[in-house]
């Protein structure tokens, strides 16, 4: 039988487990999710990114449809209502811990080596302000 990644699979390896739930553990909301916890928010956050989503509904929409396939990348179909309530009730300090979590992760691989890109470079940004 053949396997095969995807892409959106490919994206979220880069984000090694361990390094997840110990951030995870660290922020304690006043009162922790019970069932969309802080990995379902963040695969549906990125592919709402990737794919160019303008809205929650599109978001939803496109990970129902894959619903089947959810359960390989963790996560789990979820409605409009629950993840527009996580956006809100949680703060983004654990997405601004991960993301300086594996910014020192890729500088320590990546030691006395400079980036050099000869194209426009284009940052993904998620936030309102």
């Amino acid at each position: 039988m053949q396997s095969t990644t995807t892409v959106f699979a490919q994206f979220l390896s880069l984000v090694p487990e361990y390094v997840f739930s110990e951030l995870s553990q660290q922020d304690r909301s006043k009162r922790p999710p019970r069932t969309f916890v802080h990995w379902n928010q963040f695969v549906h956050l990125l592919h709402a990114q990737l794919a160019g989503c303008k809205n929650l509904r599109d978001e939803a929409m496109g990970m129902n449809a894959a619903a089947k396939r959810l359960y390989r990348l963790g996560t789990k179909p979820v409605a409009k209502s629950t993840f527009a309530d996580a956006n809100s009730a949680r703060p983004c300090m654990f997405f601004e811990a991960l993301f300086g979590e594996l910014y020192q992760r890729r500088l320590t691989k990546a030691h006395g080596h400079k980036f050099s890109c000869k194209n426009k470079l284009f940052s993904l940004d998620a936030s309102n302000s």
